[in-house]
């Protein structure tokens, strides 16, 4: 499911991803979807919006942990 209005959306359901490593991490490894994104006017970097969830809490606990062990996918 992808959303072109996410503005509409409760923003506390909503998990607001600023990292390319982290939205490669989610969708690609982990199999989740992200549901809208949006390119930022000042820098052009891109934010992408998932849908908080149990298994996207379990997903970026395991991101965290992985980054403090430096047990990282992706190179810093």
């Amino acid at each position: 499911m992808f959303i072109v209005n996410y503005e509409s959306l409760d923003k506390s359901k909503l998990f607001f991803c600023k990292s390319p490593n982290l939205m490669k991490f989610l969708t690609e490894h982990k199999g989740l979807n992200f549901i809208s994104s949006k390119q930022e006017d000042d820098s052009w970097k891109l934010i992408w919006f998932f849908l908080k969830s149990e298994e996207l809490n379990s997903c970026l606990a395991e991101w965290r942990l992985n980054k403090e062990t430096g047990n990282m996918l992706f190179p810093k």
